[in-house]
């Protein structure tokens, strides 16, 4: 695998990971994917929730674009079954390496606010 292309599934999984850290049937479904179409499928499903959080933005969810010329760059560069695997593999990997961190820094903000301290 070319290092460009490996640069970017590691780039979409952080990016998807961030994004969906709380949405564990999307991770599943990108888990659970068999081929290059059922990818982009789930891919585009989940840029759609996205949408659909950025219009009503009530939970104040940071929300990481994935950009127009990664989405081209997979199009063009993904080739063959073995490829693909692999490219995939990553990308889970990496998304959930993000969401894990994300969650944790979360719970680790929530304990630390909960803490009271002594006024001295």
């Amino acid at each position: 695998m070319e290092n460009k292309l490996l640069d970017v599934a590691k780039g979409l999984g952080r990016t998807l990971g961030v994004n969906f850290h709380d949405d564990i049937a999307i991770i599943e479904e990108f888990e659970k994917v068999k081929d290059q179409k059922a990818f982009f499928h789930t891919l585009i499903r989940g840029m759609f929730r996205l949408y659909k959080i950025s219009l009503n933005n009530t939970n104040k969810k940071e929300i990481i674009p994935i950009k127009e010329e990664i989405m081209i760059f997979l199009l063009e560069k993904i080739d063959g079954e073995k490829q693909f695997e692999i490219f995939k593999d990553i990308v889970l990997a990496f998304m959930l390496t993000a969401a894990i961190e994300k969650n944790t820094k979360k719970l680790e903000t929530r304990a630390t606010s909960t803490t009271v301290s002594a006024i001295s």
